[in-house]
C-alpha cells in the first residue's frame, strides 16, 4: 500500500476542513426556526420586515402641488429599498455577511431568509444614507429598487383639497384625483388659489371654535368675491394625507362640499328681496326664532320672517342662483342638494322648505350679491377663469342695498339637528355667511359646524377670529398667483435657475418664489421691493445670498 506523499496529506486535509466547515454552516443555517424581523440601527435589531418584491411604490414621481405663492403642499421623492437575490448570494457567506452588516441584520437570519424562498427577498424598509452607498458599492446580488413616495410638507394642513393617493401613486381623491384625470398622468405640478399661510389660520379658528361648541364636524371656506378664487378651504376633523388608510371613512369627506345644509339665512334674505322688500320689515342684526328648530341670523324682525315663504318666484330665484346644484368647483365629489317641487299656489314656511345645499353652494351665491349678481365658479386650481353667469338685478339690488355697508358675519342660521348619542340631548348644526371689507367686499366666507349644543346661543356673532381671518384674506395680493416664469396666473416651476425678478412684489410673495432656490434672504426696508441682488436674469449656480431692498411702491 502507498501511503500519499506530504503534499498529497497537505491537499487533502484541506479539502475536508473546507467541507466540514461548509456543512456546519449549513447546519446552523437550516437548524434556525424562521422568525421575521425588523430593520434596526444597530447590529441586532429587534425585527426585519420582509415584504413582496412587486409592487413596492409609486412607479412615477406626481407633479408638485403648489399654493398661489410657489410653497410646496405636496411632491414626490425617491425611496430605495434593498432586492437581494437568493441565486447570488446564498452560496456567499461573506458578502452576506457585508449586507447584513451594512443594513443591521442578524448575518445567520439573513443567510436562513435567502434559502428560505425560491426569488428574490426584499426589505420592507426605506434604505437612505451611508447604508444606500454602501450598498451601491457591492456589486452583483444586490439590487436597490427605487419607488416614489408622496410626502406632505405641511401634514394635515388642507388635507380635504389636496386629497391622497394610492400605495401604486394613483390620485383617489382631492386636487391629487385631477392631477391623474386632468394632467396627463400627473407628473406636470399644479398651482392652487390657496394661500397656505391662511388656510393654517383658518384651520386653527376652525378647531378652536368646534372645540368649544363641541362640534362633530365641520368646515370654513374663503373666497374671492369677484374671481371665485378659493383661497382657503379647511375641514375638522383633520387627517395625514400621507397616512389617509388609518383614518376612517367618513372623515375622508370634503364638508364643503356635502350637500346636506339648510341655508336659514340665505333663504330668508332671497324669499324677502323676491317678494317685494319692505324697509320697514328691517331691525337690528340679531338672533331670532323661525318656528321651534331654526333660528336666523339676521336684520329681519321675528314677524317679518314668519311672513317669508318659498313660493314659486323666490323658488326660480334660488335656482337662478344655483342653489340645489352643482358650483362646478374643480374637485371631485361635490354634491348636488336638493330645492323642493311647487305648486303656483302655494308658499313653504322658511322652517319647511326642504332645500338642502352644501356650503360652496351658499358661499357661491353670497359671493354673486356682494358682487352685483355676478356669479363666479369656485375655483381651486390657480387658472384662467370662467365666464360668469349673472342674475336679475332685482332680486340683487335691495339685498346689494342691505349688505353694502355691512363687514363681518351677514347671515346666519341655527337648525335642530336631531338627538346624538344615547345622552337625548338636540344637537343643531350652526352655518355662518359674512364678508369683508365693508362697503366693497373683496372676499367671503361660510362656516358650517355640524352636532353643537344648545348651549351655542350664548355665542352671539360676530366672532373675532372669522373677522380676523377675512382681513387676512382681504389683504393677499389678487394677481400674485406665481406661473413658471415667475409671472402671474399658471402653474410654477420647481426651483427657477435664473433670479427672478421681484421689483414692485411684496417681501412675502418674493420669499415664497424664492423658497426652492434655497437662497438666504437679507430684507433691507420695507414696502414693495424697490432693488435686488442678484439682478433679475443672473444665473444662480453658486449663488448663497438673495438682498431684497424695500422702498415705497417700489419701482
Amino acid at each position: 500500500m502507498q501511503w500519499p506523499s506530504a503534499r498529497g496529506w497537505t491537499f487533502w486535509g484541506g479539502a475536508a476542513c473546507v467541507l466540514v466547515a461548509a456543512a456546519l454552516a449549513l447546519d446552523s443555517v437550516l437548524a434556525v426556526v424562521a422568525r421575521p424581523r425588523e430593520v434596526g440601527t444597530g447590529p441586532v435589531p429587534a425585527a426585519t420586515r420582509w415584504t413582496a418584491c412587486a409592487g413596492e411604490g409609486a412607479p412615477f414621481a406626481r407633479g408638485e402641488i403648489l399654493d398661489r405663492g410657489g410653497v410646496i403642499l405636496a411632491a414626490s421623492r425617491p425611496v430605495f429599498r434593498a432586492r437581494l437575490r437568493a441565486e447570488d448570494l446564498a452560496g456567499d457567506p461573506g458578502r452576506i455577511g457585508r449586507v447584513a452588516a451594512l443594513l443591521g441584520l442578524d448575518p445567520t437570519e439573513l443567510s436562513r431568509e435567502l434559502l428560505a424562498g425560491t426569488g428574490p427577498v426584499c426589505l420592507d424598509e426605506e434604505v437612505r444614507g451611508g447604508r444606500l452607498q454602501g450598498l451601491r458599492g457591492l456589486g452583483g446580488g444586490v439590487d436597490l429598487v427605487e419607488a416614489w413616495r408622496r410626502v406632505y410638507p405641511y401634514g394635515e394642513a388642507a388635507c380635504a383639497v389636496l386629497g391622497y393617493v394610492s400605495p401604486e401613486g394613483r390620485g383617489l381623491d382631492g386636487v391629487e384625483y385631477l392631477l391623474d384625470t386632468a394632467r396627463a398622468g400627473g407628473d406636470r405640478p399644479i398651482a392652487l388659489n390657496l394661500d397656505i399661510g391662511l388656510q393654517i389660520q383658518t384651520e386653527r379658528v376652525l378647531r378652536r371654535v368646534s372645540a368649544g361648541l363641541g362640534a362633530g364636524r365641520g368646515c370654513f371656506v374663503v373666497m374671492d368675491v369677484r374671481s371665485g378664487a378659493v383661497s382657503a378651504m379647511a375641514n375638522w376633523p383633520a387627517w395625514d394625507p400621507a397616512r389617509f388608510y388609518a383614518t376612517d371613512r367618513e372623515r375622508l369627506g370634503n364638508r364643503s362640499l356635502r350637500a346636506d345644509v339648510e341655508p336659514a339665512g340665505l333663504l330668508a334674505a332671497l324669499a324677502w328681496a323676491s317678494g317685494g322688500a319692505a324697509p320697514a320689515d328691517l331691525a337690528a342684526w340679531a338672533w331670532r326664532p323661525l318656528g321651534p328648530d331654526v333660528r336666523v341670523w339676521g336684520p329681519w324682525s321675528g314677524s317679518a320672517l314668519r311672513r317669508l315663504g318659498i313660493g314659486a318666484k323666490a323658488l326660480e330665484t334660488l335656482w337662478r342662483f344655483r342653489l340645489g346644484q352643482a358650483t362646478g368647483v374643480d374637485l371631485p365629489g361635490e354634491e348636488t342638494g336638493a330645492l323642493p317641487a311647487l305648486a303656483a299656489e302655494a308658499d313653504l314656511p322658511l322652517d319647511k322648505t326642504g332645500v338642502r345645499v352644501s356650503p360652496l353652494q351658499m358661499l357661491a351665491a353670497f359671493s354673486a350679491l356682494l358682487d352685483g349678481g355676478v356669479l363666479h365658479r369656485p375655483r381651486i386650481a390657480a387658472e384662467t377663469p370662467d365666464a360668469p353667469a349673472r342674475v336679475p338685478g332685482e332680486v340683487v339690488r335691495p339685498l346689494a342695498g342691505l349688505f353694502a355697508d355691512r363687514g363681518g358675519m351677514v347671515l346666519g342660521a341655527r337648525v335642530r339637528e336631531g338627538i346624538r348619542g344615547t345622552s337625548r340631548r338636540d344637537t343643531w348644526r350652526l352655518s355662518l355667511l359674512g364678508c369683508w371689507p365693508p362697503g366693497a367686499p373683496r372676499v367671503a366666507y361660510v362656516m358650517v359646524l355640524d352636532g353643537i349644543a344648545p348651549a351655542s346661543e350664548a355665542l352671539l356673532p360676530p366672532w373675532p377670529e372669522l373677522g380676523r381671518i377675512a382681513r387676512y384674506a382681504a389683504e393677499l395680493p389678487a394677481d400674485e398667483t406665481l406661473s413658471a416664469t415667475g409671472g402671474a396666473n399658471g402653474p410654477p416651476a420647481a426651483a427657477p435657475r435664473r433670479m427672478p425678478d421681484l421689483r414692485g412684489k411684496s417681501f412675502r410673495v418674493a420669499l415664497r418664489m424664492l423658497q426652492s432656490t434655497r437662497l438666504q434672504i437679507r430684507i433691507e426696508g420695507r414696502g414693495r421691493i424697490a432693488d435686488q441682488a442678484p439682478r433679475p436674469g443672473a444665473p444662480l449656480e453658486g449663488v448663497r445670498v438673495c438682498r431684497l431692498v424695500g422702498g415705497e411702491g417700489g419701482r
